[in-house]
């Protein structure tokens, strides 16, 4: 970083399961597939390969100079419990300007199995999941307005359309109420709502199909 004056460096992990000694890798963390490693991209082409599933929240794979966050005011929102991360990673990257991927891996996950507590929690669990899921598209939406840069704002409403995707397709949530709140804090009516939960759950069923069929061969 010191040596070509980064704003910013990726890198992957490896994960195991506690109480394991067994790594193994995840391709959603591998930007090998979206980044040159070693190569410099500056802001437009470093945002164009954080389109789609280029972009990971998780602020433990990538390393920032900390006059990126103090000069542009980045801060985890505290009125957040959950997807903090995806907010302020949000910001930290359409703020940067001269980026690099390291593939060496200098983070390691570890796996743990959900307690009883947290199976006895889930329902309610997943009810501030959609609540905090809601709170995030809205200001997602207010970061939308903010800037007139095409990729920016293009990878802003990716990430919306992220974000509205696991909301509508959330389960143990009631449809109505759900359908309701998305509608709501987003530019989606009634018809584009059960559209997009029709082709999500379409593509859900399709993926688990090619995935079952890829295993038995």
């Amino acid at each position: 970083m010191e040596k070509n004056n980064l704003d910013l460096i990726r890198f992957p992990a490896k994960s195991f399961n506690d109480g394991s000694n067994e790594y193994f890798v995840e391709s959603k963390y591998n930007f090998k597939k979206y980044m040159v490693p070693g190569k410099i991209y500056y802001q437009d082409k470093f945002l164009k390969s954080c389109f789609n599933k280029g972009f990971i929240a998780s602020p433990v794979l990538y390393m920032v100079k900390r006059d990126v966050i103090i000069n542009n005011d980045i801060y985890f929102p505290l009125s957040y419990k959950m997807y903090e991360d995806e907010i302020f990673t949000l910001k930290l990257f359409l703020s940067v300007n001269k980026v690099m991927y390291d593939h060496k891996y200098y983070y390691f996950r570890r796996y743990r199995e959900d307690s009883i507590m947290m199976q006895r929690e889930e329902k309610e669990n997943k009810l501030k999941s959609f609540d905090y899921g809601c709170q995030l598209v809205v200001d997602l939406y207010k970061l939308l307005h903010e800037t007139t840069n095409y990729v920016k704002r293009k990878l802003i409403n990716n990430r919306i359309q992220s974000r509205l995707r696991f909301l509508i397709l959330l389960k143990d949530i009631e449809l109505n109420f759900k359908r309701k709140r998305i509608i709501k804090i987003s530019n989606l009516n009634n018809v584009q709502f059960f559209s997009l939960l029709f082709v999500y759950i379409i593509g859900k069923s399709m993926k688990r199909f090619y995935l079952n069929l890829k295993s038995k061969y």
